[in-house]
């Protein structure tokens, strides 16, 4: 079962927008402003009330206008659907003719390897079931698949490097094209999230070692890819 608690996507989704830095570039030059005491001297209570009072008031808009709207924002583009699938736990996605499809990590008789290949095995058209099948890799922790708009699935895990790699079919329910790297660096014990948008463009997420998040989305759905943000 995937899991879908990614921590503040809203708040740190999308690159913070020319109305925010202005309103932190006025806050600071308001500050700046402001008559700053010389070494040794105490502020008049005048300025220091001031300064305070600028500092109130920015902090109220921020919290009740600007962070709101970002949320907002985030959650209106992602729908807040960010999942990872947890080490030893199955995802089924569905191929476009509507069978399901099952992918795990780990051996041919195990799911709980760490680091371990992905495994699948998914229903025939007369509902019996394939054996499991290998797609290879050296995959650590927790990963995530996808459908793309045009239904072809699509895998994404973090690789031995700490980098994502991805596994996608060739064609609806067809063939898998092998492993390729997006790049990246992913912290120890840290996977990769999913999420679509409302246009059907995939997009991912991992945590950095630098602790912060970092996003990567495609730029048109099922095609190529922007950067890390």
């Amino acid at each position: 079962m995937a899991s879908s608690l990614l921590p503040e996507t809203g708040l740190i989704l999308r690159r913070r927008s020319a109305f925010h830095q202005n309103l932190y570039l006025a806050y600071t030059g308001l500050s700046d402003a402001l008559p700053k005491p010389s070494p040794g001297f105490m502020p008049t209570k005048g300025v220091e009330m001031l300064r305070r009072r600028v500092a109130v008031v920015v902090t109220a808009v921020l919290l009740c206008c600007v962070v709101p709207a970002i949320r907002a924002s985030a959650d209106e583009v992602w729908n807040g659907s960010w999942y990872t699938v947890p080490s030893g736990q199955s995802q089924t996605l569905y191929n476009l003719n509507g069978r399901p499809e099952i992918f795990r990590v780990g051996t041919a008789t195990t799911y709980y390897t760490n680091p371990g290949a992905l495994w699948h095995r998914w229903q025939n058209a007369d509902e019996s079931w394939s054996s499991s099948q290998s797609l290879g890799g050296v995959i650590y922790d927790s990963w995530c698949g996808n459908r793309n708009k045009d239904g072809r699935l699509e895998i994404f895990v973090k690789a031995a490097g700490g980098d994502v790699n991805h596994n996608w079919q060739t064609t609806p329910a067809g063939d898998w094209s092998g492993w390729h790297s997006l790049g990246g660096l992913i912290a120890s014990g840290q996977g990769v999230w999913c999420a679509t948008d409302g246009k059907g463009n995939l997009g991912i997420a991992v945590y950095g070692p630098d602790n912060m998040w970092h996003y990567k989305w495609q730029i048109t759905p099922g095609g190529s890819w922007t950067g890390w943000l």
